[in-house]
């Protein structure tokens, strides 16, 4: 039973976590975070790997460098020795052309012979030729010239007139590249060397022939490559290929030359379609170059062990970052639905239009609100108007914040507020004064006067055909305070002639400093209205000049007019606050007074 309630438990989770990544705007989240880490790690990687591989290419190339030195100096080593033999021979005694063909001192030539070959263990076999003779001469003695190389030594491109002309016409130190010798019905690969004697002379009268088998070279050259697959060869003066060592890879011919008149350093060629790593060295001594060729994918194939770590350490790294990638991105997503769940509680959620990303969709619904307060905003204005007429300034900080928000307070003690409502006497219907009236209050609900500096608001209110003002004069003016509400109401009655012909009269309140009594400016001003509504009409009655006027005998009271007055229009309005104000006001002058 246990198992069978854990798994729909389990299963809703999943779904829950599934329809979170439901969400374009987690993916992108997720995607992002997965990108901010894996290019960095990518390109660390790459860093990484190519600076292993290079770095073992380095590392092989220079060795190569460095055998491919001892390799040419050994070479270079056994070749002088091979010249410096030619030079004692040309020296001894016991080998001149008159002691060779000596019959008793021939047989001290031939041990000498012997001996000169003894003492070079690269040198596969020694012969001694003088000019224009018909035999040549070695440790074994004298032999037919025909014979030694037609019998004897075949060789395979090496053609006996060939030969005859090397031997007798050679005045500088030659090798042959190697070929294949046939000695005794067995074949070698092998390289002559020829050096005339006496070396350096002008005018030589023999020539000393080496016969050296090509494997004493190409052993030497094994070491380079070690395990690597590849060739090494050893280039002649003139880029003929003296000797070549190869380990599974065989360039062809045409491949050669490129490779025979290389610089001495390391490149990078391709050859045979093949990308290679060439290391060229050339000897000081003889001219040869000696170069070594390995195709460039062994660097790569040795760093197999390096690569796979790395490609671990990569594997585990990139699923790490994801899962923290996708973890983030989910608490990053969080507080998004939570806005969302918000405003489908508070609004139709359900009907909205399929959006591409919570984001659109919360930018789509304060669109929509904002249109919804902008279609409310003049209705809530008017009733905050309203409020601030019928009660001052409240003492929620919320409706304060609205009302101040209009943008008519001032600085505390640094501006004058008082109220004036306008009154249509022409109340005949037909004609254009309802459309007159309208406008009229379009142009008065919010207007500025540039001279004065006055902010005008204006609001409907339940009293037919009057409309009431709201004004706020910025303070340190040097005009006196009755002065500049004249100015102000000028102007309104400028506006009014401009836009209207329709007959009104105006009724204007006192000004206070503080907005806390723009309600007594309200009923000041309806106060005004009235009395002007009891003499005549089309005229600004102001209700300070109204309070300064002589009452009759049965008015003289020790009540003041004014405080009747706004009292009087309080009870008739029914504002409970001015009342109540007016009575204490009263109340207190009364006990104030002498008998």
């Amino acid at each position: 039973m246990a198992n069978q309630a854990l798994k729909p438990s389990l299963l809703n989770r999943f779904r829950l976590s599934w329809n979170h990544f439901k969400s374009r705007l987690l993916l992108k989240y997720a995607f992002s975070y997965i990108l901010i880490f894996l290019i960095p790690l990518t390109g660390v990687t790459i860093f990484v790997y190519e600076n292993a591989v290079n770095g073992l290419r380095v590392e092989i190339e220079q060795s190569n460098v460095n055998q491919l030195n001892q390799v040419k100096n050994t070479i270079d080593t056994r070749m002088n020795e091979l010249q410096e033999i030619a030079g004692r021979i040309a020296y001894d005694k016991h080998l001149t052309p008159y002691m060779v063909r000596h019959p008793y001192y021939s047989m001290e030539a031939v041990q000498a012979l012997a001996n000169y070959k003894a003492s070079s263990n690269i040198a596969e076999d020694l012969l001694l030729y003088f000019h224009n003779d018909s035999n040549i001469y070695s440790h074994r003695g004298l032999a037919d010239l025909h014979v030694t190389f037609d019998t004897l030594y075949q060789f395979e491109r090496w053609t006996p007139d060939e030969l005859r002309q090397d031997l007798n016409d050679t005045r500088q130190p030659l090798v042959r590249p190697a070929e294949n010798v046939t000695i005794n019905s067995r074949t070698d690969p092998m390289l002559v060397m020829l050096v005339p004697i006496k070396p350096n002379d002008p005018y030589p009268y023999g020539t000393v022939v080496y016969l050296m088998k090509e494997s004493k070279l190409t052993g030497v050259m094994d070491s380079i490559l070690s395990d690597f697959t590849g060739s090494t060869y050893i280039f002649g003066p003139t880029g003929e290929v003296l000797t070549a060592n190869s380990h599974g890879v065989t360039l062809p011919q045409d491949e050669l030359k490129k490779l025979s008149g290389l610089e001495p350093g390391i490149h990078n060629l391709k050859l045979d379609g093949e990308q290679h790593s060439v290391v060229s060295v050339q000897s000081e001594e003889n001219g040869w170059t000696y170069v070594t060729t390995m195709p460039s994918f062994q660097f790569f194939s040795r760093v197999a062990h390096v690569q796979t770590l790395i490609l671990i350490v990569f594997g585990i790294t990139v699923i790490t970052g994801i899962a923290a990638a996708l973890l983030l991105a989910k608490r990053q997503y969080h507080p998004i639905r939570d806005l969302m769940e918000f405003a489908k509680l508070k609004g139709s959620g359900n009907d909205a239009p399929k959006l591409r990303n919570e984001w659109e969709w919360i930018r789509q619904t304060l669109h929509d609100y904002s249109a919804k307060i902008d279609l409310q905003e003049p209705f809530v204005r008017n009733q905050c108007m309203l409020l601030l007429l019928k009660h001052g300034k409240p003492d929620d900080p919320e409706i304060e914040q609205m009302i101040f928000s209009t943008g008519f307070r001032h600085p505390q003690g640094e501006g004058l507020y008082f109220s004036a409502i306008l009154s249509w006497d022409d109340t005949q219907p037909g004609g254009n004064s309802w459309q007159e009236r309208h406008l009229l209050q379009g142009i008065l609900s919010n207007v500025c006067l540039p001279g004065p500096g006055a902010q005008i608001f204006g609001v409907e209110f339940s009293v037919k055909d009057q409309f009431a003002l709201i004004i706020s004069l910025p303070g340190g003016a040097d005009l006196p305070v009755q002065n500049q509400m004249e100015q102000v109401i000028e102007g309104i009655q400028a506006i009014i002639r401009e836009h209207s012909q329709l007959s009104l009269s105006i009724g204007v309140g006192m000004a206070y400093t503080d907005l806390t009594r723009l309600n007594q400016s309200f009923i000041e001003a309806a106060a005004a209205l009235e009395h002007r509504m009891i003499r005549r009409s089309g005229q600004v009655t102001y209700f300070e000049q109204l309070a300064e006027l002589n009452p009759s005998a049965t008015e003289s009271f020790w009540i003041p007019r004014k405080s009747m007055l706004k009292l009087e229009q309080s009870l008739k309005q029914g504002n409970e606050s001015v009342a109540v104000q007016m009575i204490a006001d009263t109340i207190d002058m009364i006990k104030d007074e002498p008998l």
